[in-house]
């Protein structure tokens, strides 16, 4: 099946209603208890998903189940050979990195660094269209800042690393932030950063009604939201306080309607 066909996007957007709403982002975070969050989250859309999980592990595994279903069924309809890299690279990328630290003398920071600059390389060799241009650079220029921010910086190195966020368009980065950033390893935040940075292209693409760029959001913005499912029971599991958790709620993708 085409991605240029009014059908596909309508069957995408059917699927983004099931996306979280921000009440339920909220109950999610205030739930006394790992289980409490658990049965919060089987009432809401991936509540199907998660008939069999008993316990949080068992929502963890089936949560990474419905986003490999969706990646699954994405890449049968899509032809473009671009499309179904974009969906797939990201995975591909992070499980090669996994499997190059199970080797005892890997050092992280090189593994991690590699990881990101291939990957940067091989979605702007491969873009083809506005969403996948505008995705390989925010992945260019996120290799770069994580190489930068692994290094402790003085205030100097950070106000230059400020003013090429800026440059690039990233506002929301602010030296303050930055310095917290580098003296605190605040790693949540400076995740939330670059989640809603992308948050805001794909939101570009929320009234697309044809082409594969309408689809790529869709499945960015599913890969998201699983993702922060999964951080958000794991540290329920870890007894990690409700105060400490908003780090881990993102701005929606549209308003459930």
């Amino acid at each position: 099946m085409s991605s240029n066909t009014p059908f596909l996007i309508g069957v995408i957007r059917s699927q983004e209603k099931e996306l979280l709403a921000d009440d339920e982002y909220t109950r999610l975070i205030n739930a006394p208890s790992a289980q409490e969050a658990l049965h919060v989250l089987t009432e809401t859309p991936y509540g199907r998903w998660l008939e069999e999980a008993i316990d949080t592990p068992a929502a963890m595994a089936a949560l990474g189940h419905r986003l490999a279903e969706a990646k699954a069924w994405l890449l049968e309809q899509l032809e473009s050979a671009s499309a179904r890299l974009f969906i797939e690279a990201r995975s591909t990328s992070l499980a090669a990195a996994a499997a190059a630290l199970d080797d005892d003398e890997a050092a992280p920071t090189a593994v991690w660094q590699e990881a990101g600059d291939q990957l940067a390389t091989q979605l702007t060799a491969a873009a083809e269209t506005p969403l996948q241009r505008q995705v390989a650079q925010l992945t260019a220029d996120r290799a770069r800042f994580d190489t930068q921010l692994r290094a402790t910086q003085p205030p100097a190195d950070l106000a230059e690393t400020v003013r090429q966020l800026e440059a690039a368009g990233y506002a929301g980065f602010t030296l303050d932030m930055l310095e917290a950033l580098t003296a605190q390893r605040d790693a949540t935040a400076y995740e939330k950063q670059w989640d809603e940075v992308l948050l805001t292209l794909l939101r570009q693409h929320a009234a697309d009604v044809v082409g594969d760029d309408a689809v790529l959001a869709y499945w960015y913005v599913l890969e998201l939201e699983v993702k922060q499912l999964r951080l958000l029971l794991s540290a329920k599991l870890q007894g990690v306080e409700t105060d400490q958790l908003a780090g881990l709620k993102r701005s929606l993708f549209r308003e459930r309607v």
